[in-house]
C-alpha cells in the first residue's frame, strides 16, 4: 500500500455497500461516513415524509449545517 494512504483515518461515501466493502479491505482502520450531501438528502427526504414545509426544511437544514455569514461558514451541529 502507498504510505502516503496508510493512515487514512475517515472516508465519505453515499454509504453504498460495495464502496463499504471495498475501501473496509484497503483502509481496515479507516472510519466510513456518509458525506454531507448525502446525510442532508436523507434529512430532507426525512422532513418531507413528516409534512414539514420548504421554510421550516430550510430552517431545520441550518441549524443542523450552518450558514454562510460575510464569507465565512457558520457552523452548527455538523
Amino acid at each position: 500500500m502507498d504510505r502516503d494512504l496508510i493512515d487514512i483515518m475517515a472516508i465519505g461515501s453515499d454509504r453504498d455497500a460495495s464502496i463499504h466493502k471495498g475501501f473496509s479491505q484497503t483502509f481496515p482502520l479507516a472510519e466510513l461516513l456518509a458525506c454531507q450531501k448525502h446525510v442532508e438528502d436523507n434529512i430532507k427526504r426525512k422532513l418531507k415524509d413528516l409534512g414539514i414545509r420548504d421554510d421550516g426544511k430550510k430552517l431545520f437544514l441550518l441549524d443542523i449545517f450552518g450558514r454562510e455569514k460575510k464569507s465565512r461558514k457558520v457552523w452548527w451541529i455538523v
